[in-house]
C-alpha cells in the first residue's frame, strides 16, 4: 500500500477507534475497501493491513451481524452467540441498536469444531419465544465439520425455525463445504441460503 493510502487508512482507523461505532481495525478495513476500486479477497485485505485472516474474518462477521441488527425493528428480537454453545448476547427486543452493536463489538468469538451446540441452543431459545418468525443466521469460517448438521437443521425446520449460513473465511473448497451442509437442506417452505 502506498504512503498516501496507508495514511488515510490509518487515519480512518484512528478516528473509528474514538467513535464508539467501529473499532480501529474495522475503520481500517472500511477505509481500504473505500479506496480500492476492485473487490478484495480476505487474503488481500489481511495482507494490505498486515493482519491475520482470522482477525479480519471475525471483524467482517461482526459487521455482518450489525448489518442484520440494522434491519430489525423494536418488535423484533435478537440473540447472538459467539460459538460457545450459548447466547453471548441474550435474546432481547431490538430497542437499543447502539447497545447491541457495542456488545457485538465486544464479543470474542470462538472457532468451534462444530456449530451444532450453537444451533441446538438457538433452537431451545427460539422455542421459548413468542416470535412468529424464528430464524437463525450462522456466520462462520466454514472449517467446522459435523455430519449431524443436516439432522439438526431438519429438526429446526420441522419446528418452523429457518437457518441461513454465511461463510466469511473459506480457505479452500473443502472448508466451504461445511456451511452449505448447514444451509442447503430444504424442508417445507424454509429457504436456507449460503
Amino acid at each position: 500500500m502506498d504512503t498516501i493510502t496507508a495514511g488515510f487508512v490509518d487515519g480512518i482507523g484512528a478516528a473509528a477507534a474514538t467513535s464508539g461505532v467501529l473499532s480501529q481495525l474495522q475503520g481500517r478495513i472500511f477505509a481500504l475497501l473505500y479506496l480500492t476500486p476492485e473487490q478484495l479477497s480476505l487474503d488481500q485485505i489481511a495482507d494490505e493491513l498486515q493482519q491475520s485472516k482470522s482477525n479480519i474474518s471475525v471483524n467482517i462477521s461482526k459487521e455482518a451481524a450489525k448489518g442484520v441488527v440494522s434491519l430489525l425493528n423494536p418488535r423484533d428480537q435478537v440473540g447472538i452467540s459467539a460459538a460457545y454453545g450459548t447466547l453471548t448476547i441474550p435474546m432481547q427486543h431490538v430497542t437499543d441498536k447502539a447497545s447491541i452493536n457495542k456488545q457485538i463489538d465486544g464479543m470474542d468469538p470462538a472457532d468451534p469444531n462444530s456449530y451444532r451446540p450453537d444451533l441446538q441452543n438457538a433452537e431451545q431459545v427460539l422455542l421459548h419465544t413468542t416470535a412468529k418468525i424464528k430464524h437463525v443466521i450462522l456466520l462462520g469460517d466454514g472449517d467446522a465439520f459435523d455430519r449431524d448438521y443436516q439432522a439438526q437443521v431438519v429438526k429446526m425446520a420441522n419446528e418452523n425455525i429457518t437457518v441461513s449460513a454465511v461463510e466469511t473465511n473459506s480457505a479452500n473448497l473443502r472448508t466451504i463445504s461445511s456451511c452449505p451442509s448447514v444451509s442447503t437442506t430444504r424442508v417445507g417452505k424454509a429457504r436456507h441460503l449460503s
